[in-house]
């Protein structure tokens, strides 16, 4: 005898088993609906309808969907988070129930009465310990200051510098820290500095006895120094900066940062001087003229003896053009993707191989015969009459006529769920990598349901 199967706790009509012994005269034993055992008429249950949350079917009238999970009417009027709560005795805060008897407002998670308590930052604070919030604490303004969320005293002080309090007839604030009168009038960095008697030079003091003008972080005299590149450098050392120390242009190159003798050259390679009429300057190094007369890379060579491939200086015995680094003889090789290949391996190229095109196939850089197929399929040969190509997977025709995924299907016996194959007999839609039939089952989140 058919009678219904219950999933979930709720009765869906259309889902069958056979229950011998169940029929009792015209009329199947209460099951929690009634179902008239001739014919299979199903009645509708009365208590109300159903629904889906998230992967699951839920009674509308039994339960609530709270943010994809099922949650019990009987636990409340309201939804929390996943929860139900009875929002006339808590309150939904962040997620989560707090009891209506600890406060009327939400604190992050936590219930507080305002007129006891203050919120500060997420942390409930007795109004006792202040009437103000500084960062996650409660002061008293006319006691303390809020100085970047910290609380001081205002005994030590009544405007901020930074975290602390400070008395600015007797102190400095200086970048955030707080400095002595004492020590100086004015900051330099967060030190206080007298400038009657020395120099802020970056942030750093200087006495005015070592200079009357900065260098970097320090003094100098004008007259007996120069400044180079933030480093003092004694005028007697010469006329001119190079770098961070002084020279004289008359006597020397200043060669990328470091002065070099002109008896060495009267040219800068690097940080080396040479002479343009013995060697040559080739990126940065000097090399003699005796090895070439045309740089190579770092290299001289001699152009009507060697060629220049990629910073090597192969001999034009070896070839006339350059393949990479080397040299080859177009009669004789060809230069696949940068490597010397024979012409009697084959007439064109296929990646770094050579192939003879009406012999074989270039698929991916790979040579297979066409007595394999004449169409390529990622690396190998296929004929498209016995086979498919599906994502790059050889597979035969006798399994089906379309592609799913690397696998090949019948249309008429199968469906293609997610590149994955599924069969007509359990359903004709798809639900993730598997079929259902829409008129007895459900699709939830990608799961029957």
């Amino acid at each position: 005898m058919p009678t219904l199967e219950k999933l979930d706790g709720v009765f869906m009509p259309g889902y069958y088993h056979l229950m011998t012994g169940a029929c009792v005269g015209d009329k199947m034993k209460e099951i929690g609906v009634i179902v008239v055992c001739f014919v299979i008429t199903i009645i509708t249950p009365v208590n109300g309808g159903t629904s889906v949350c998230g992967t699951r079917r839920y009674e509308t009238d039994l339960s609530r969907c709270c943010n994809g999970t099922v949650a019990s009417k009987s636990d409340g009027n309201s939804c929390c988070g996943t929860k139900a709560y009875d929002s006339r005795l808590s309150l939904c805060c962040n997620g989560k129930t707090a009891n209506k008897a600890d406060g009327t407002r939400c604190c992050d998670t936590k219930a507080y009465n305002p007129n006891l308590s203050l919120c500060c930052n997420g942390n409930r604070v007795n109004k006792r310990d202040g009437t103000r919030c500084c960062g996650t604490k409660a002061y008293h303004p006319t006691i303390s200051l809020c100085c970047n969320d910290n609380v001081v005293s205002k005994r030590d002080g009544t405007t901020c510098c930074g975290t602390k309090a400070y008395d600015r007839g007797t102190k400095l604030c200086c970048n955030g820290k707080v400095a002595s009168k004492a020590d100086g009038t004015t900051c330099c960095g967060t030190k206080a500095y007298n400038p009657t008697l020395s120099l802020c030079c970056n942030g750093n003091t200087a006495s005015k006895r070592d200079g009357t003008k900065c260098c970097g972080t320090k003094a100098y005299d004008p007259n007996l120094s120069r400044c180079c590149d933030g480093e003092r450098a004694r005028k007697s050392d010469g006329t001119s900066c190079c770098g961070t120390k002084a020279y004289y242009p008359n006597l020397s190159l200043c060669c990328n940062g470091k002065a070099v003798s002109k008896r060495e050259g009267t040219k800068c390679c690097g940080t080396k001087a040479y002479n343009p009429n013995l060697s040559m300057c080739c990126n940065e190094k000097k090399v003699s003229k005796a090895d070439g007369s045309r740089c190579c890379g770092t290299k001289a060579y001699f152009s009507d003896l060697s060629l220049c491939c990629n910073g090597n200086t192969p001999s034009k015995r070896d070839g006339t053009k350059c393949c990479d680094t080397k040299a080859y003889h177009p009669n004789l090789s060809m230069c696949c993707n940068g490597k010397k290949v024979s012409k009697s391996d084959g007439s064109s190229c296929c990646g770094t191989k050579a192939y003879f095109s009406y012999l074989s196939l270039c698929c991916n850089g790979n040579t297979p015969s066409k007595r394999d197929g004449t169409k390529c399929c990622g690396t190998q040969a296929y004929f498209q009459n016995l086979s498919l190509c599906c994502n790059g997977k050889v597979v035969s025709k006798s399994k089906g006529t379309r592609c799913c995924g690397t696998k090949a299907y019948d249309q008429n016996l199968s469906l293609c769920c997610n590149e994955s194959v599924a069969r007509k007999a359990d359903g004709t839609r798809c639900c993730g990598t598997k079929a259902y039939d829409p008129r007895i089952k459900m699709c939830c989140n990608g799961q029957i349901c």
